[in-house]
Order: C-alpha cells, then sequence, then structure tokens
C-alpha cells in the first residue's frame, strides 16, 4: 500500500475524561500498480461520543460517503473493565454512486484484487453487533481474488432494508466454471434478528491454499436467528447434493504462518507482548488492555438437516452419505464437529479393486474435525477366485486397524494376497518390506490406498509389492508386481496386468528376472503368457 498521508492529532482531558479529534487525508493510496484513490477521514471523541467522517475518492469515477458514530466510553476504568463493542450503538449513513473501488485491490494483503462499482443510499442503525440497514446497497460487476482462495468474478450483491428488514434480494457470484446465487432475509425480534435464505450451487469450485479441493453442486435453504454473541442456524437443510472431486489429490504444502508456540523476542522481550502473555497463560487478552480478560468471540452454529442424497464422486469413488439427526458444526475460537456421518451406499476403487460400501458404515465426529472415529466395512468381491472379502476398517486418527475376514474362510495372508494380486497364494519369501504407493486419484482413493498399502506390505511375504491403478479408472490397466530378492545381486518376481491384449504382445501374468553385475550394470529378462518377453543389457547412473 503506497500514497501520501497528512494528518493532524489532538488530544486532550485526562485518561478519565480524555477528548480527541483526528484530521487526516491519504493522497494517491494505492496497492502495487492499481489505480490512486483519496481517502479524507476526521474522528472526534468526547464524553463518550464518537463520530467519524470518511470520504472516499476514486481517480476511476465516483464517490462515497460514510458518516456515523457511536456511545461508546473510552475512559481509563472502562477499558480496564473491558469494552464490548458488539452491544455498542451505532449509526451510520451510507451514500454512493458509480464509486469505483478498484484502488482497494491489496490493501489488505489476503485481498489482491477487488473491483466493481458501488451504488449506495443507506442508513444503519442499532448495535455493532446486530445492525439494521434502511436504505439500498448494489455492487456491480464486482470482482475479488482473495489468496488461497481463489478468484470470483461477475459479482452482483443487491442489498436493501427498512426499520424491521435487511434483505439480500440477490447475491450472484461466478467462478472457474460455476456459479452461485444467494438470497436471504433478516427481521428484528427484539435485541436479535430471524434469518430465512436459500443458495444454489452449480459446480461452485472450493479452494483452500490455492488449490482444488471439490466442486459442489446443491440447494439449500436455512432459517436461524442473530444474536450479539451467537449465529444460530438450527436447521440448515439440503435435499441433495452432488460433491466431485478433482481428478488428481491436493498436494500438501508446509504453512507459512508463525507456529503458535513461537514468540519474537527484540532485546529480550516480546515484541508483541499481548500475544507472549496470552501464549503463556494460554488465554487470549482482550484487544482493549484489559490485562488476563478473555476475548468473546461470536459463536456460529450450523445443525444440518441431510439425512440422504449427498453424493462424493470421482474417479475412483462414487458414495453417498447422509447425517444423522442433531449433526451440528460450532465455529468460535476453535471449530467443532459433533454428529455422525453415515455411509449409505456406493464403491471406492483402491489400488485397482473395488470395494463395496457396506451400509451400517459410519463415521462419527466427536470435536475436532481431523479426528473422526472410523467405522466403515467394504466388501470385494473376487469372481475368478470365488471369494468374497470384508475389509473392516476401525480408529480414530492416526490410530486405524484394518481387519479382513472373507467367505469362504481364508488365512490373513491369503486375503491380503488376493487383493493385491487376485490370486490366494504367491510363492513365499522373506518379510515384506515398503513398496511405492499406487498412483489414486483423489483425496479419498489416495488416502485408502495409503493405508491399504502399508498393511499389504506388513502382511504379505515380499519384498516387493506394486500396484499401479489404471490410467481410465476401475480394473481396466491395472498393474502389479510382487517378487523377491535372493542375496544381493538376483531378483525374481511376477508381474500382472489386468484387461492385457494378448494379440498385441501384453502378458496377463509374467515372470520378471535381474541380475546385477556390478552397481551400474545389470540384466533384466521378462516372459509371460502372451509368449512375449524381453532381454536386456542395462546401464545406470543415479545423480
Amino acid at each position: 500500500m503506497h500514497g501520501l498521508l497528512m494528518a493532524d492529532l489532538s488530544l486532550t482531558g485526562s485518561l478519565n475524561d480524555p477528548q480527541l479529534t483526528l484530521r487526516s487525508q491519504l493522497e494517491r493510496v494505492g496497492a502495487g500498480t492499481q489505480a490512486a484513490g483519496e481517502v479524507k477521514l476526521n474522528f472526534g471523541y468526547s464524553k463518550g461520543d464518537s463520530n467519524l467522517s470518511v470520504v472516499l475518492s476514486s481517480s476511476i469515477g465516483g464517490q462515497m460517503q460514510i458518516q456515523g458514530g457511536t456511545k461508546l466510553d473510552l475512559s481509563l476504568p472502562a477499558i480496564r473493565q473491558g469494552i464490548t463493542l458488539r452491544t455498542a450503538p451505532v449509526r451510520a449513513t451510507l451514500r454512493a454512486q458509480d464509486f469505483d473501488i478498484s484502488f482497494l485491490s491489496g490493501v489488505v494483503p489476503e485481498v489482491r484484487v477487488i473491483s466493481g462499482t458501488l451504488i449506495a443510499d443507506a442508513d444503519v442503525s442499532g448495535t455493532f453487533g446486530v445492525p439494521t440497514l434502511h436504505g439500498n446497497l448494489e455492487w456491480n460487476t464486482g470482482r475479488v481474488a482473495i489468496l488461497g482462495y481463489g478468484e470470483y468474478h461477475h459479482i452482483h450483491l443487491l442489498l436493501n432494508g427498512d426499520t424491521q428488514h435487511v434483505q439480500i434480494k440477490e447475491l450472484a457470484v461466478s467462478s472457474g466454471n460455476g456459479n452461485l446465487r444467494l438470497n436471504a432475509q433478516a427481521t428484528r425480534a427484539g435485541a436479535g434478528l430471524t434469518l430465512n435464505g436459500l443458495a444454489d450451487l452449480n459446480q461452485f469450485p472450493i479452494l483452500s491454499d490455492g488449490q482444488l479441493v471439490a466442486t459442489v453442486t446443491t440447494h439449500a435453504q436455512w432459517d436461524g436467528e442473530i444474536t450479539h454473541d451467537l449465529i444460530n442456524i438450527p436447521r440448515l437443510s439440503i435435499p441433495h447434493a452432488q460433491i466431485d472431486l478433482p481428478e488428481a489429490s491436493p498436494k500438501p504444502l508446509q504453512k507459512l504462518s508463525r507456529p503458535d508456540d513461537i514468540v519474537v523476542l527484540k532485546k529480550g522481550e516480546p515484541v508483541d507482548k499481548q500475544i507472549a502473555r496470552a501464549k503463556s497463560t494460554g488465554r487470549e487478552t482482550s484487544g482493549f488492555g484489559g490485562a488476563g480478560t478473555a476475548t468473546r468471540t461470536r459463536e456460529i452454529r450450523i445443525t444440518l438437516d441431510a439425512p440422504r442424497n449427498i453424493w462424493v464422486k470421482g474417479s475412483d469413488l462414487n458414495v453417498e452419505l447422509g447425517v444423522a439427526e442433531g449433526f451440528h458444526v460450532s465455529v468460535a475460537q476453535q471449530t467443532t464437529i459433533f454428529g455422525d456421518v453415515r455411509l449409505l451406499r456406493g464403491r471406492v476403487d483402491v489400488l485397482g479393486r473395488r470395494f463395496d460400501v457396506q451400509k451400517d458404515s459410519d463415521i462419527r465426529f466427536v470435536g475436532p474435525p481431523t479426528l473422526p472415529y472410523l467405522n466403515v466395512t467394504a466388501q470385494y468381491n473376487n469372481d475368478r477366485e470365488q471369494v468374497k472379502v470384508l475389509v473392516a476398517v476401525r480408529g480414530q486418527g492416526k490410530d486405524i486397524t484394518i481387519k479382513p475376514s472373507s467367505e469362504p474362510p481364508l488365512s490373513e495372508s491369503e486375503i491380503y494376497t488376493l487383493i493385491a494380486t487376485g490370486r490366494r497364494s504367491l510363492k513365499q519369501g522373506s518379510t515384506a518390506t515398503s513398496s511405492p504407493s499406487a498412483q489414486a486419484t483423489s483425496v479419498v482413493g489416495s488416502l485408502a490406498a495409503s493405508e491399504l498399502k502399508k498393511t499389504l506390505s506388513s502382511k504379505l511375504p515380499l519384498d516387493v509389492l506394486s500396484v499401479e491403478a489404471g490410467e481410465q479408472g476401475g480394473l481396466t490397466g491395472t498393474k502389479f508386481e510382487a517378487g523377491r530378492y535372493f542375496g544381493d545381486k538376483i531378483y525374481i518376481g511376477y508381474a500382472g496386468r489386468l484387461g492385457a491384449d494378448p494379440y498385441r504382445g501384453e502378458n496377463s501374468n509374467a515372470v520378471r528376472f535381474e541380475y546385477q553385475f556390478t552397481p551400474r550394470w545389470e540384466f533384466d529378462a521378462e516372459y509371460g503368457d502372451a509368449r512375449a518377453g524381453s532381454a536386456d543389457i542395462v546401464w545406470a547412473k543415479d545423480y
């Protein structure tokens, strides 16, 4: 952010009865190469009465004026007791005509781009926590780019209100190939507001850390209320939703924010003493300097009504979900989730095998969203061997167990061999070691493949176990290899490929042999049931 600041500040009186006057002007304000604008701000405080006047002028066009104030005691005794801004009365007028807000891009670092024009003729009253709007506010041809959460364009927001109602007549947003439309209404009820509204999302992208997590298509309707301490949605009804996962699972990225347990010092003293005190005591302190006073965060509580018809789809899964009655999310200083997510039906392809989810499966949340209890059972049918395998996944967080069973009964080693290779048995050898993970296509498939691969590697008597899903998804094209090393120079393995075409010389089953002469020279050979094979002398060098 850049510009030229001119200001005059006057502070008189005493700490018990301060009087403050601020007159300031910021010219040629902008961020980066964005167009410049001008901001004039005047503020006055006396006897608990605050008055504010702001005039914003854009060099591209238009002007916006804000005038208002509040009754709020800012004396030292009041600050020591703790100031509650949320219940303070507010009065303001907002006037704008074709005001271009492009010059504000980058003023807030997380908002890289903001543009569009504002038209406003409105009065605001009530309290900071529960304000009311009388008049109209419209944002046209809007665009916003938020760091880590993508870009949103063709934004149109139309707000109007009177003494009893505030209505979002339309909020339209486009992003990527998707769009969102929302309308809602708030009605004053005593010291709070009642809410109702509905939203339609069509292939609307959800991003995190700049990566696509899913696209959502749904119709949702809600009722609720707003008070000074709580935004409560006791019923968010979702009769249908489709959540499409991307073709590739998001990559794990290192967090760039400072860890919570690090305190920066300057000459042996914390740079931010307030944050340091909060970390040492385990409490956040009031932003107004009240020592030891906990910051009050307004809670958001949402209860879902979505018993069925919530589909999560990807190239390697298609599962219907539903949430149990009373399932709710709470957002305050931390986010918590309570309730059961039921897996009603569907399939997941893991390591090239199709697993059908059983109806009694569920995921139970009891607090932190990253630590649910898993109780999932899936069935894999091998028609060639006439075996039905049930895999039960139980546990919480990283403490997960995978327990298999089968009909007809097989040993645990036979079951895992069947899952890995499609056959009941392989030649027994030495203890299994880790092998390359399969190429999973979605975040769900990646997690499932990783856990199953760990279990297979620890259970099967092999040195090498590799399963790679086909490029087209499902079982077609799936490749797998299992083998054993004999000494340091000889490797003998079995390689299989589902859907191989013998007329094109593709082996469904093949034997591999490797002999290493030196660290750089080796002999490789392969021959299979399609009477196809190869023999090679290989020279390799690692860098």
